[in-house]
């Protein structure tokens, strides 16, 4: 079992991937914001996977990305959601140390193979 910190402020996509983690068997919680995701690295949180909508009010998910692999030397998968696939920046989504992309609307045999593949 695995715990999923989801970085996303739109609550019916929260609940709708909780859902999903919790049917795969793994354990979730959740912030609206980069800042709120650092500051629970920051106090020692490591979860096994972060999903981390690029969207995110103020600084957006390439930058938090960026700093919770810099600042928190975060190890594990950081898997982008972007609500379309014209919004993803692949080049800078790698620089700032994203592994991996699913779109909206969530494909759910594609969101169990990417999360299968970065938790095992």
């Amino acid at each position: 079992m695995a715990t999923v910190l989801i970085v996303d402020d739109h609550a019916l996509t929260v609940e709708f991937i909780a859902e999903q983690l919790h049917m795969m068997g793994h354990r979730s919680h959740s912030v609206a914001t980069g800042e709120a995701a650092l500051a629970l690295l920051g106090a020692g949180d490591q979860p096994d996977a972060i999903l981390l909508s690029q969207n995110i009010p103020a600084q957006g998910g390439i930058v938090t990305a960026q700093r919770m692999r810099e600042r928190h030397q975060y190890e594990h998968a950081i898997i982008a959601l972007a609500a379309h696939a014209d919004d993803i920046d692949i080049p800078a989504g790698i620089a700032a140390g994203i592994d991996a992309w699913i779109t909206h609307p969530i494909d759910i045999t594609q969101f169990v193979s990417t999360l299968q593949r970065w938790l095992s």
